[in-house]
């Protein structure tokens, strides 16, 4: 009869404990499965953000994938290691945010203003960057690959050896950029505007050259190979020493251009015979 109580007790302790346990693991506080916020933001992937002030925000290290962030406020936010793959930030300011190894793969940045910001080496593949402000900018080496830049301004921007295969940067203002040895293999830079660019030792085969402005470009030991170039503006330009070898060629503007050791082999269109070194019109 004594040993009855002694059992209850113990069974009530052990209630007391797994409640205890319980309530540890599902009550309020700072958890690991807390989500943290900004406000009414949920700083989470896929989160619908659309317009919040994230201005000044620590977001650093955050999965903030496939998130809705479009025309928020990151002015000076906090963004290295940020994942915004996928993310839609267009109309989103981003003026002195810190983008230290920030993920932007896929995401939508259009009409971003990110002009003078430093993107050396950035992942932006297949990003879509339309009539988005990149002026002034770095982009170093950085990952452009089947990116869309239509209507872009990348005037002045510095991207050296930057990776722009199969991009799409129609009508984008590419004038004084710097595009020595950048990979704009198949890329479609019809009606863009690269005055005054270097594209030395550049990669444009198979590029969209459809009245193109190059005026003043340099494209010394640059590579054309199999490039479409219809009415295509080239006055002033140097060629020196470029592959033009199977391209289509129509409608051309060479005046004042230098065409010395440049390779025309396998050309096609009315306009090959302009190509020939003493075609090029003399200045003035």
């Amino acid at each position: 009869m004594t040993r009855a109580p002694a059992q209850g007790a113990l069974l009530t302790v052990a209630a007391l404990a797994c409640l205890a346990i319980a309530a540890c693991n599902t009550g309020g506080g700072s958890g690991a499965g807390t989500v943290r916020k900004v406000g009414a933001c949920e700083l989470k992937p896929e989160t619908q953000c659309a317009g919040a002030n994230l201005a000044n925000a620590d977001l650093s290290g955050l999965d903030l994938s496939k998130a809705d962030l479009s025309g928020a406020n990151l002015f000076r936010a906090n963004l290295s290691g940020t994942n915004l793959s996928n993310a839609n930030l267009s109309g989103a300011t981003l003026s002195s945010a810190t983008l230290s190894k920030t993920t932007l793969a896929g995401a939508n940045l259009s009409a971003v203003k990110l002009a003078g910001v430093d993107l050396t080496e950035f992942d932006l593949s297949g990003a879509t960057l339309s009539g988005a402000d990149l002026s002034g900018a770095k982009l170093v080496k950085a990952g452009l690959r089947e990116a869309t830049l239509t209507k872009a301004n990348l005037s002045g921007a510095d991207l050296t050896e930057a990776e722009l295969a199969g991009a799409t940067l129609t009508r984008a203002n590419l004038g004084d950029t710097t595009l020595a040895k950048a990979n704009l293999r198949d890329a479609n830079l019809s009606k863009a505007d690269l005055i005054g660019a270097t594209l030395e030792r550049a990669t444009l085969a198979g590029a969209n050259l459809t009245a193109t402005e190059l005026d003043n470009v340099s494209l010394v030991g640059a590579s054309l190979r199999g490039a479409y170039l219809q009415s295509t503006s080239l006055t002033g330009a140097r060629l020196d020493d470029a592959e033009l070898s199977d391209i289509y060629a129509e409608g051309l503007l060479l005046r004042g251009a230098s065409l010395k050791g440049v390779r025309v082999t396998g050309c096609t269109g009315p306009g090959c015979d302009a190509l020939l070194p003493s075609s090029a019109a003399p200045p003035g």
